[in-house]
């Protein structure tokens, strides 16, 4: 059974966001996911085309094991953070504005964990035919800035961190 390793994450904010359909009533909000299971919604941020949150969410996220080979193409949706962005209408279907997707297993690249990271999207529209960035209002890329923090695991440590935890302890000093 793979063990589990908690991150934060903190959405700090959105920039240059598009005009939407209904300019009158914008209310921007995201819901970020890992798989089915963990989904998390913001509160709307009304009328702005330049959004701040920072809201911070806890993800439990599977640790696979440093033996079993993936294929460099596929990923494990309980290894990819979702964020999709959303203007909230009263009386109508909230409307798609972009997403990104994070491919949580090169967050660190095998660097130090404790770090906080802080890191910069570009907002993609995966839901049209042809993947393209999003624009915003003022013809700029729309752009999203996180923080993310390993918060621990909750059982033992995963096989990638434990060995990067061994190879920090001098040999001498280990005593079997």
């Amino acid at each position: 059974m793979d063990d589990i390793w908690k991150l934060g994450v903190v959405l700090k904010s959105v920039k240059h966001l598009p005009r939407t359909d209904d300019e009158v009533d914008r209310d921007v909000y995201a819901q970020l996911s890992i798989g089915d299971s963990q989904v998390f919604r913001t509160k709307s941020r009304p009328d702005t085309f330049d959004a701040a949150w920072k809201d911070e969410f806890e993800f439990h996220v599977p640790c696979h094991d440093a033996g079993v080979e993936e294929e460099s193409d596929t990923i494990s949706e309980d290894n990819v953070l979702t964020i999709e962005f959303f203007n909230s209408e009263s009386n109508r279907e909230p409307e798609y504005i972009g997403s990104v997707i994070v491919n949580l297993r090169d967050l660190w690249n095998g660097e130090n964990t404790d770090e906080t990271l802080e890191k910069y999207f570009h907002l993609r529209n995966m839901r049209a035919n042809e993947i393209c960035e999003v624009q915003g209002h003022d013809q700029k890329t729309s752009t999203l800035c996180l923080s993310f923090k390993h918060l621990g695991n909750s059982c033992f440590p995963c096989p990638k961190i434990l060995s990067f935890l061994l190879e920090q302890v001098p040999t001498k000093d280990l005593r079997l």
